[in-house]
């Protein structure tokens, strides 16, 4: 039985974007999807920093999941995204229950930093620098109608 993963995306289309890279690639490694993160094992939200108010969903949506970890199945929460890029130190030291800190150019090796935090591992994952643009030939799990998709061209 594989791994179920759930994932919240938050913020903008690039956000979108970088959620359904991030879904692509776990779908290949052979984990699960879910949309019931009440089910998920491991869950990944992916946050926006941008403003106020973006950042208070963020800072939210990482709490309420992180209940999951004490009352549900989650074993392993991971967060990603603007937020984690521009506030990681503060983040780490306000919220400890989180498993894993993923800057914003992380998403083509979002299997891999699972795998390894599955074996109980802290990780951390910021560059100072990122600048991430998917290929064409990655792999990707589109969350939109079939007939619209976002297209990221650039970082920022």
């Amino acid at each position: 039985m594989s791994v179920k993963i759930g994932l919240v995306s938050l913020g903008c289309a690039k956000n979108l974007v970088d959620s359904e890279v991030m879904l692509g690639q776990l779908h290949q490694a052979g984990y699960t999807i879910t949309n019931n993160n009440e089910e998920a094992e491991v869950l990944i939200v992916n946050t926006c920093g941008f403003i106020s108010t973006a950042k208070e969903e963020s800072i939210n949506t990482i709490l309420e999941l992180a209940a999951l970890k004490e009352e549900g199945t989650c074993r392993l929460l991971v967060v990603v995204g603007c937020l984690v890029q521009k506030y990681h130190e503060e983040l780490k030291r306000e919220l400890p229950e989180v498993d894993i800190w993923l800057g914003t150019d992380k998403a083509e090796e979002i299997a891999e930093v699972i795998e390894k935090g599955m074996k109980r591992n802290k990780i951390e994952g910021i560059n100072l620098d990122p600048s991430y643009v998917y290929s064409d030939n990655i792999i990707r799990l589109q969350s939109t109608p079939k007939h619209t998709a976002y297209l990221k061209i650039a970082e920022g």
